[in-house]
């Protein structure tokens, strides 16, 4: 269910859940809640798209068609919303403000913005940052219990298969083999690589220095 007001959030917290993840959109209800921890992991935007085609097994031509058409708001249909494919991490985050603007609509004004909305997170991590040095991070911001040795490597190898194949190596294959549709897919999400370069400087500015002084205190 869509997650879009305070009141909800908290609805489920008092159900049991004490992490919950937003997966289609962030409404601005959700923005500002009391007590609540914002975290969020960012991936390169073409590796995002690459995973995405493969696990919707959709065809290229089907994504360069979707391209061409207006934004859907059918949750049925959620897989091939074109916006997944036109700077969704910007869309994504302005919610109902932007979500739906037609391909090419997204502009710079929408990328400050959020900007804006992501500089109010607890952590902001690059995914390909999640890793044995920055885990005990998110441990602590989140408030988990910190883990080492055997547990926390088995917490790591599932996250690398979550990050699966779709890599930067994998990614420059695909510029090779399908060189019209990659420069496509790169004019249609120019925004969200710049929201990606600040999501990546911003880390190391705020915690490369730490992570490298707490790395031996925290894995013991």
């Amino acid at each position: 269910p869509l997650i879009s007001s305070c009141d909800k959030l908290y609805n489920f917290h008092n159900s049991g859940s004490d992490y919950i993840s937003i997966e289609t959109m962030f409404h601005k209800g959700v923005h500002n809640c009391s007590g609540v921890k914002y975290v969020t992991s960012v991936r390169e935007p073409l590796q995002r798209i690459l995973s995405h085609l493969d696990f919707e097994n959709i065809e290229l031509e089907t994504a360069r068609q979707l391209l061409k058409k207006e934004i859907q708001s059918d949750e049925h249909v959620w897989g091939t919303q074109p916006a997944l494919f036109n700077n969704f991490y910007i869309r994504f985050l302005l919610g109902e403000d932007a979500f739906f603007l037609p391909p090419g609509e997204i502009t710079e004004s929408h990328l400050e913005s959020a900007i804006q909305i992501l500089q109010g997170f607890d952590l902001v991590l690059p995914l390909e940052e999640l890793n044995r040095n920055s885990w005990p991070l998110l441990e602590e911001v989140m408030g988990w219990e910190t883990h080492k040795g055997s547990l926390l490597e088995r917490h790591l190898h599932d996250n690398a298969s979550v990050k699966g194949k779709h890599d930067a190596q994998a990614v420059k294959i695909f510029s090779a083999e399908h060189h019209d549709f990659y420069k496509l897919l790169l004019v249609h999400n120019m925004l969200d690589m710049k929201l990606f370069a600040w999501v990546q400087k911003r880390f190391q500015d705020k915690h490369g220095n730490m992570l490298k002084s707490k790395t031996s205190s925290f894995l013991g």
